[in-house]
């Protein structure tokens, strides 16, 4: 993550369960592509760039509406 003085940028190095603590709206973006992330044991385990892989999802257009749900709502 980047200083609060800049726009905050999701790491998609973090688990997935990590994302959706931090920011819930993260949650349903993911279920808009039929990902439910936030009840699979896996998310534990794996990255965003791993499920994107894994659901053929593509990893920048995902990038881009996952920042702009995070950016509506504060930081856990």
């Amino acid at each position: 993550m980047v200083d609060n003085d800049e726009k905050q940028q999701l790491d998609i190095s973090l688990r997935m369960m990590e994302l959706i603590n931090r920011y819930p709206a993260l949650g349903e973006v993911l279920h808009r592509h039929g990902v439910f992330c936030d009840e699979c044991i896996a998310a534990n385990h794996d990255t965003l760039k791993e499920v994107a892989q894994m659901h053929g999802i593509d990893l920048a257009q995902l990038l881009a509406e996952l920042q702009a749900a995070q950016s509506k709502q504060p930081r856990r």
